[in-house]
């Protein structure tokens, strides 16, 4: 629950605040497995397995939506 407010106050979850972005400017931005699953975690507030578990083409799904 405690999450959910969180989530409520800084916009993430919100489908309002969704923004589309092209493959070449999320490649430019992030160029390694390790900084798209920071983004993912940190950022966008998702949670996901272990690093070493977790594949490119996972991040790639969710990455896009």
């Amino acid at each position: 629950m405690m999450n959910n407010r969180a989530n409520q106050n800084n916009g993430f979850g919100n489908a309002a605040n969704k923004v589309s972005v092209d493959a070449a400017a999320f490649g430019a931005k992030f160029q390694s497995k390790g900084e798209v699953y920071r983004f993912l975690t940190h950022d966008c507030g998702t949670y996901l397995p272990k690093y070493d578990t977790v594949t490119v083409y996972h991040m790639k799904e969710l990455a896009s939506g």
